[in-house]
């Protein structure tokens, strides 16, 4: 939030999806291996702290559907 200007208060929402979903993801979009571990790793660096900026945090283990629903619920 260290760029935000505005007045309203910001709402984190985390999708966590597991390691091993997203690696299938990203080989399923023909990722290299070193691009998927240089994502993965940068990834733990950037959102190493998210879980105590997070509003909610929804599981994104099922279907594409129940994560949108799990959203819209949040934020509606």
């Amino acid at each position: 939030f260290k760029h935000y200007n505005g007045f309203k208060k910001p709402v984190v929402i985390q999708i966590k999806t597991n390691t091993f979903r997203l690696i299938r993801n990203m080989r399923k979009r023909q990722d290299s291996w070193k691009s998927i571990i240089s994502r993965l790793l940068n990834d733990a660096k950037m959102f190493k702290n998210i879980d105590k900026l997070s509003d909610a945090i929804i599981l994104n283990n099922f279907s594409i559907n129940d994560c949108a629903e799990k959203l819209y619920r949040i934020i509606k």
